[in-house]
């Protein structure tokens, strides 16, 4: 593996706060690979694949089955179509817009396979790993989540359930537990040291994408305080280029006190056999070795383990089929917005459910940071144009009156989004680099996260009531807080959001449904 360039000067436990703070002033500083150049032409796959092991396919459900039943069980079916309706392969899209090159728009081979979930640069940097026991419909052992061929590869025989339960200290028992981990060279390739901030967002639209078909049911579930180092060995990964991000329980089936580490047995070998080979030699980012080497000097805060739970079906109140098909339509508006007005109270529905996901994502967390929003607006029903505060659900407070536009399009890097034509700009903000600096790569990670969630089911709730969205991941943050008077310390901008109508006249799209019965 080559290293690019020591980032030696950053001491231990301090990586977090310093790539926080790398991020959010990166226009002004730069990062410390500016000059990386992306060969396209080497480009690892946006998923992981592994060979000569056996596999279990599991068909995606038709109405009233697996997911899409009046009650749904925990069971393989259901546990596959939540993966399926997250990352799975979900549309086959040929659109004309401005992110592309001019070929692209007449070559079938260009066509986009549209998933559920957002991702940065559209990297799906996530893999799901199943630790399963006895009694289910898989047999007992440690697989992972086929995105293309929608099943499960087999990577080991082992019932690992118990070593992973004492490795994080549950006081449940579970039949299952997905865990999920971020491949850090399928985003670095592309966007070098901003790849850790990129992917700490990707894993919070996956948990967004899930939250969207079973809402509440998934509320602390998603353990983000993980032992690393621990279940890496589990499922044979190096955390050096996979980072293990969280762990969800599924069908909890009692509460029995932990066995002692040495009445179990330790299981060190490696489960995971060569993957798929596509890409280059995988290149080390200083950055993301300096934040992995702290992640592993870190100790998992556990006390808020009496709030952690298995995922509830039982709770699902929501129609199901109806959210699938919002997160199948979401899709980036690339130039496409019209310039025309939202109303107010879609604007407030969209802020609400990002509130919802964000909540729901840390309510299993030792610590929860708060999200706000900066909302530039430019034509919205019951605004007057300008920029303003929300935050905590309560109403927008106006911090600077005026046209935004002209601020807005200096600060984005890309020329794929009009923000004059959008109906306003909402930047997501909490306190990353507070998190940070107090709980180091675990509160960066978390904050982060949440931030995902939150981007995730504005997007999907903003596909369902028929507004167009935008969103940067490339713009110069520190400007909006110096523009908005932000303390970063408190609060600091993370990511954007374009809202608005795309123009009929730019949605020509042809689309092939994966999946379509439901």
């Amino acid at each position: 593996m080559q290293l690019l360039q020591p980032w030696s000067d950053v001491p231990e436990k301090e990586a977090a706060y310093r790539y926080a703070d790398l991020i959010l002033n990166r226009v002004r500083s730069g990062l410390p690979n500016d000059k990386w150049e992306v060969d396209w032409a080497t480009a690892p796959l946006v998923f992981s694949a592994y060979r000569d092991v056996a596999f279990r396919p599991v068909a995606p459900s038709s109405p009233g089955a697996g997911l899409f039943a009046p009650c749904p069980q925990p069971n393989l079916q259901t546990l596959t179509d939540v993966c399926h309706v997250a990352y799975g392969i979900s549309s086959l899209r040929l659109s004309v817009n401005l992110n592309d090159r001019p070929e692209v728009h007449s070559h079938v081979s260009s066509v986009k396979w549209g998933r559920g979930s957002a991702s940065g640069g559209g990297r799906y940097c996530v893999d799901v790993y199943l630790v399963q026991g006895t009694g289910g419909d898989l047999a007992a052992g440690l697989y992972h989540y086929s995105v293309i061929a929608n099943g499960w590869e087999q990577l080991s025989s082992q019932d690992c359930t118990d070593e992973l339960r004492r490795a994080q200290g549950y006081p449940f028992v579970a039949g299952s537990y997905l865990c999920y981990t971020i491949n850090y060279w399928r985003s670095a390739f592309k966007y070098n040291d901003f790849a850790y901030q990129a992917t700490s967002m990707d894993i919070g639209t996956y948990f967004g994408a899930i939250h969207e078909v079973l809402g509440e049911g998934v509320a602390a579930t998603w353990d983000m305080e993980v032992d690393e180092t621990a279940i890496a060995r589990i499922l044979g990964l190096n955390p050096l280029h996979d980072g293990i991000y969280a762990v969800q329980a599924w069908d909890e089936v009692a509460s029995e006190p932990l066995l002692a580490s040495s009445q179990v047995a330790e299981n060190a070998s490696s489960h995971r056999p060569p993957a798929l080979p596509k890409d280059r030699e995988a290149v080390d980012f200083p950055t993301t070795q300096a934040l992995q080497r702290d992640m592993a000097l870190e100790e998992p805060d556990y006390s808020a383990r009496t709030s952690l739970c298995a995922v509830d079906l039982t709770k699902v109140a929501i129609n199901r089929t109806e959210r699938w098909r919002a997160l199948t339509g979401r899709e980036t508006s690339f130039g496409r917005f019209d310039g025309t007005s939202i109303s107010e109270a879609e604007l407030g529905i969209l802020l609400a459910r990002a509130h919802e996901a964000a909540r729901s994502l840390t309510a299993g967390s030792p610590y929860r940071p708060a999200l706000q929003f900066l909302v530039y607006v430019n034509k919205v029903e019951g605004y007057a144009p300008g920029l303003y505060l929300q935050k905590d659900d309560s109403g927008m407070q106006l911090i600077d009156e005026g046209d935004q536009t002209q601020f807005l399009e200096g600060t984005f890097f890309l020329h794929n989004y009009i923000a004059r034509l959008a109906s306003c700009t909402v930047i997501l903000c909490s306190e990353v680099t507070a998190a940070a600096e107090e709980h180091g790569v675990r509160g960066y990670r978390l904050t982060n996260a949440m931030v995902g969630a939150a981007c995730q089911s504005m997007l999907t709730e903003a596909s369902a009531i028929g507004v167009g969205t935008g969103t940067v991941l490339g713009f110069d943050a520190a400007a909006h807080a110096d523009h908005a008077g932000m303390d970063t310390g408190e609060s600091a901008p993370m990511l954007m959001i374009m809202l608005g109508r795309d123009a009929p006249s730019g949605r020509v799209r042809a689309e092939l449904c994966a999946g379509g019965s439901v």
